[in-house]
């Protein structure tokens, strides 16, 4: 991964250097969505890249600020934890969405979603009570 990828009529999408997972954790450690460099994507090639069979690229869908609210649904709901993950850290993920990740089987996703600012107060202090010390 790096560099550029091409996914569709000859445009060239830039990609973040690094996996995936190293990027998110790296920006969840820091706070920042500092990853998501370069021009804003289109709906429709956020959609794209969340139809792909390759991980990398819903990862990239699923953290990209301005990825629209009804791709984050779908893809809150995918198989891999590390693009659960990256719906989780989206600070432009609605509550809605946020209120079904806290409550994936995966801590790490938990964990994500409870330091999202948009997660509703009522779960995250229902949440922190089922955590133990």
């Amino acid at each position: 991964m790096g560099g550029y990828d091409s996914h569709s009529r000859g445009q060239e999408t830039p990609r973040a250097p690094g996996s995936s997972w190293a990027l998110l954790l790296r920006s969840w450690l820091g706070g920042t969505q500092e990853h998501v460099a370069g021009p804003a994507l289109s709906p429709a090639l956020l959609d794209k890249l969340a139809l792909s069979e390759d991980e990398d690229d819903r990862c990239e869908a699923a953290y990209r600020p301005e990825c629209p609210p009804a791709t984050l649904g779908r893809l809150a709901h995918d198989r891999h934890m590390g693009v659960r993950a990256g719906v989780a850290y989206n600070t432009s993920c609605p509550p809605e969405v946020l209120a079904g990740l806290i409550r994936d089987v995966e801590p790490f996703v938990q964990q994500v979603a409870a330091r999202n600012p948009n997660c509703p107060r009522h779960l995250l202090a229902v949440w922190q009570l089922t955590q133990v010390p």
